[in-house]
């Protein structure tokens, strides 16, 4: 090697630790699992959603019967 600071592909690979190839039942297990996390995922962002959307109607609910609360009041007091 000329140059100290430069080596070539080939000399990097060799120092890097061996990793095994992965067999297709072990890519096929590795995919399953990243789909069931996604999937767990988007259930949790849909239950979030629904909650939210629940909240919001329980809200607006609780806002008319106030207002007609105040309403039957004044008309009550006039």
């Amino acid at each position: 090697m000329a140059d100290a600071t430069y080596m070539s592909k080939l000399e990097i690979l060799s120092h890097l630790p061996r990793q095994p190839i992965p067999t297709p039942r072990q890519l096929e297990n590795s995919i399953r699992a990243i789909g069931s996390s996604t999937d767990q995922r988007t259930d949790r962002y849909k239950n979030m959603r629904d909650q939210a959307q629940s909240n919001e109607a329980d809200w607006k609910l609780q806002v008319r019967t106030v207002r007609q609360v105040f309403r039957s009041i004044a008309s009550r007091a006039r």
